[in-house]
Formats: C-alpha cells, structure tokens, sequence
C-alpha cells in the first residue's frame, strides 16, 4: 500500500537499496560508492526512473523510507511496477510502458 505521499518504500533483502515507487516514477538509492561520480568527484547514490524510461543520476536522499517493505527474491508489483528482486540485482518495469532499470550495488541499467 502506498504512504500518505503516494510512494510504497521497499528495501532490498540485502538492505543494500532502498526504493521508492510511484506511478510514475521509481528513484533508487544506496549506500555503495560504485556509481558514476560528480564532477567533484564524489558518487551518484540516488538514480530514477520514469515510467516513460527518462532516466537520471540525482542528488536525492530517500531518508529513512518509513513503512518501507524489505523484498524477498521474488516478484512483487506495486503501483503499475513490476519489481524483480533477485539476489544480486532488482528490476523495476512499468507495466504500461515496458521502460524501467535495472538496480544494483554495482551499476543502474535503464532500459
């Protein structure tokens, strides 16, 4: 179920990531410095998504994500996002566009 801002919050079982989903957009944060940087030279450590695939490297801090659902590996769906969890990476698809990502430690693939 959605908060009262519209967002369901859902942690990876690694508790490595942290996502927030809307129905048109799902921003995705962690704490590893493995993405691409700024250029001070300091890490990305939030990227979205929209459900039309305009992806972005944002400057974002998803906070505590209260109510946030920590995902097992499997499928769950929230909010028109199919959400694939694996152990390694987590798959957000929007189901009306077919756009999305791809989320791990290690990189952010938009598709």
């Amino acid at each position: 179920m959605p908060n009262d801002h519209g967002y369901v919050r859902v942690e990876s079982k690694s508790g490595n990531m942290r996502c927030s989903i809307a129905a048109d957009l799902v921003a995705c944060q962690n704490s590893a410095d493995n993405w691409p940087r700024h250029a001070d030279g300091g890490p990305f450590h939030c990227a979205s998504v929209t459900a039309d695939g305009d992806f972005h490297w944002v400057d974002a801090d998803l906070g505590a994500l209260e109510g946030r659902i920590t995902m097992d590996y499997k499928t769950y769906r929230a909010q028109g996002w199919t959400i694939s969890a694996t152990s390694g990476e987590t798959t957000f698809t929007n189901d009306r566009s077919g756009h999305g990502m791809v989320v791990s430690t290690a990189e952010v693939q938009p598709f």
